[in-house]
């Protein structure tokens, strides 16, 4: 699988764990930054413009993914501390 398509499943993946109603999970956002990490390394030696923006695109769905997450997470503890 080429890197571009990579990067767009990527973030139709992000796109589709927004919409969930139950945050990801923290092995999910995990999995999400480490699979980010790798194509934002390929790239990074291959600029284009393009490819930049869509990198923005998935980075900025992931930092969503992961606030819903921390969200949840600290809902949790504050259910357990009651």
């Amino acid at each position: 699988m080429d890197d571009k398509k990579k990067l767009e499943e990527l973030k139709d993946e992000a796109k589709q764990s927004l919409k969930k109603d139950e945050p990801a999970k923290k092995e999910e956002v995990d999995d999400f930054w480490d699979r980010f990490k790798k194509l934002e390394k390929i790239y990074k030696d291959n600029f284009d413009r393009l490819i930049a923006a869509e990198l923005l695109d998935v980075k900025m769905l992931i930092f969503e993914i992961e606030e819903k997450h921390k969200e949840k997470e600290k809902e949790d503890e504050e259910k357990d501390k009651k």
